[in-house]
């Protein structure tokens, strides 16, 4: 369903990306460890610009030459400014990172153009941006985020908001979407977290994902090692 293919969409799209909104003040805590905080940027870059960017990679994707894909332990970025994202897979994976790498969790998101029919149609910025957050609003029930067994937080709040700004992408003539070739822009809108303050070792994050069409939780298993060290 359409619905669905948004969601997969942004999954995979935001294996790039996440977005600013609100100040990590007052962290929700797991324990006396973990926090689970807004995103301001992924790798360095200012989140929201990341997600209008990963999403338009999303619509220049083409039948004849593919995006090849990243494995679920492949961080972005380089050096010190990396990220690891745990998005809504319904699937556990065990990663090990080095303590400076972000911990990104991406629930659901969707998107709105100037090139797709309704839902996901809008003219202008405006419009693609009060079609997107429409869309969330109505599709996403609940993102509840916990680790190591703490109390889940449930993300989709203005506190977690992310918006890009007007991205511009050029589509295909080969669009596996169906999208028409030539100049497309769009807006993106999600809900993100970033867990924070984990001890080295081992730590387990679960994000269960509702929406209107499924209920899955994905879990990362992640083993954190001391910056330095093998």
């Amino acid at each position: 369903m359409a619905h669905l293919r948004r969601g997969i969409l942004a999954a995979v799209a935001v294996a790039l990306c996440a977005a600013p909104v609100a100040a990590a003040d007052g962290s929700h805590g797991h324990g006396k460890q973990a926090a689970v905080v807004p995103v301001h940027k992924v790798a360095g870059v200012p989140a929201g610009e990341q997600l209008g960017a990963a999403w338009a990679e999303g619509y220049e994707e083409s039948e004849s030459a593919p995006s090849p894909p990243s494995g679920p332990c492949e961080p972005v970025g380089e050096g010190h400014k990396q990220a690891l994202f745990l998005g809504p897979n319904g699937e556990t994976v065990n990663c090990t990172v080095d303590s400076r790498t972000q911990l990104i969790v991406f629930g659901l998101g969707a998107s709105c153009s100037d090139v797709e029919p309704d839902p996901f149609f809008g003219g202008d910025e405006a419009a693609q941006r009060a079609c997107a957050i429409a869309f969330d609003m109505e599709f996403v029930q609940a993102l509840r985020v916990s680790v190591d067994g703490g109390t889940p937080v449930d993300i989709p709040t203005p506190r977690f908001e992310v918006i890009s700004p007007q991205m511009t992408a050029e589509v295909p003539a080969d669009s596996p979407f169906g999208y028409p070739e030539g100049s497309a822009t769009l807006v993106a809108h999600a809900w993100m977290a970033e867990v924070r303050k984990l001890r080295p070792g081992r730590h387990t994050i679960a994000v269960q994902a509702v929406s209107t069409e499924f209920d899955i939780t994905s879990t990362l298993i992640v083993t954190i090692r001391r910056h330095g060290r093998g």
